[in-house]
């Protein structure tokens, strides 16, 4: 099984995700260059001496997964999606809308999208994730299900 967990932060849920899939499967570990000052140093150490021999570290954009197309069977995004609308020093860290799409484009015909975040009100917008860290639930279904998820 391959699992691409998008925005890993420090890697709680990566060390998780690791020992659930094995020696066979694996865990791409993935974090915008832009968060670099807030997860660095931890993701260094959570990886050191190759501890988690499953796990691959990538330092992408969410619009811009690491992974071919059809190749991965689960998409994890928990407490992320809002960060769509957070741009850290001015830096985006990916188009909502191509996020998506790339979610799409690498999970296998019958692969799942886990999301999980704290709710907005509805009718916010994207902004709302640089701020209030939430995003509603009607954005990432609207993100989602235009995505063909």
């Amino acid at each position: 099984m391959t699992i691409l967990e998008m925005e890993a932060g420090t890697g709680y849920y990566t060390e998780i995700l690791s020992r659930t899939v094995g020696s066979d499967g694996s865990v791409i570990m993935q974090n915008p260059p832009a968060f670099d000052s807030f997860f660095g140093e931890a993701v260094g150490a959570r990886l050191a001496n190759n501890r988690l021999s499953n796990v691959t570290l990538s330092r992408v954009n969410f619009d811009q997964l690491e992974a071919n197309d059809n190749t991965v069977d689960m998409v994890t995004w928990i407490l992320g999606p809002h960060e769509l609308g957070f741009e850290p020093g001015g830096q985006s860290v990916g188009n909502p809308e191509r996020a998506f799409e790339d979610i799409a484009r690498v999970l296998k015909p019958g692969g799942v999208f886990l999301a999980v975040d704290h709710r907005a009100a509805e009718g916010s917008d994207i902004t709302v994730g640089g701020t209030l860290h939430r995003i509603s639930e009607s954005l990432v279904m609207s993100l989602a299900n235009g995505a063909g998820l």
